[in-house]
């Protein structure tokens, strides 16, 4: 039995754009020979879906890049 949706299924691309700043925290992951090469992460717990239906939950791990207009 599938329960009524609460929620309309999203992208990725717009969870990423939703979540507050306070989501993100700031790794470094390398040394480059121009400096530190930093990143942004969030993780949010999501339910995937199969044939339009919920199927389980995961962890999505994101990763962004610095500056005025983070990718």
């Amino acid at each position: 039995m599938v329960a009524a949706e609460t929620q309309a299924p999203v992208t990725v691309e717009t969870l990423a754009q939703s979540l507050a700043s306070s989501c993100w925290y700031r790794r470094t992951v390398s040394e480059g020979t121009k400096g530190p090469i930093a990143y942004e992460f969030a993780r949010k717990r999501v339910t995937l879906s199969k044939a339009g239906l919920p199927d389980r939950t995961a962890w999505l791990v994101l990763k962004r890049t610095l500056g005025a207009e983070p990718t």
